[in-house]
């Protein structure tokens, strides 16, 4: 009996979302392990009710890559204040995703300084520069350098997104290394 070759399903991949709100929205990246970018994005609402809007994206990201993971920068310390309203579209986002079954890591500021010590990038432009050129595709999406008067650019969300991701992944390396080294 002849009939159709088998086709094997497509190998699912761990997918990592990382997010990074700020007062006007989120930047965004997938990711399927530490080096392969999936998507990345900015969602602005610009108009209406913005934390429904951008719950509704949030949701919308989840459902099309399915990530097994959320990573967010740690939005409560004290030494780089978020406003109000980036805290509670933080939390909502950090609650979905658990309710939903997936990991969450928080990550605080200064363990993304410190993974990305090693390249000498301690400055938000600096570490979005390294992270430009971790994943190429988003190079394009670089702002240029501020100005002293200038506000941020919304499109450092989106590294903002990464760089927790970078150092998310950096963290998990570098645990399994010390364990291995503890172990020996």
């Amino acid at each position: 009996m002849t009939g159709a070759p088998t086709v094997a399903a497509a190998p699912h991949y761990f997918r990592t979302l990382g997010v990074h709100p700020n007062g006007g929205g989120f930047g965004w990246v997938v990711c399927e392990g530490p080096f392969k970018l999936v998507g990345s994005g900015l969602h602005k609402p610009i108009r209406g009710d913005l934390h429904l809007s951008s719950m509704r994206h949030f949701a919308q990201l989840v459902a099309r890559y399915q990530p097994g993971e959320l990573v967010i920068e740690t939005v409560e310390s004290g030494a780089h204040p978020r406003s109000e309203r980036s805290k509670r579209l933080a939390r909502a986002m950090l609650d979905e995703a658990a309710d939903r079954g997936m990991w969450v890591e928080e990550i605080p500021r200064a363990a993304v300084k410190v993974a990305f010590a090693a390249v000498r990038a301690q400055t938000r432009e600096e570490i979005a520069e390294a992270v430009a050129r971790h994943y190429p595709d988003l190079k394009l999406r670089l702002p240029p350098k501020r100005k002293l008067w200038a506000c941020e650019d919304r499109r450092m969300a989106i590294f903002g997104a990464a760089a927790a991701v970078v150092a998310h992944f950096h963290n998990g390396a570098t645990a399994l290394l010390d364990d291995l080294r503890d172990a020996a």
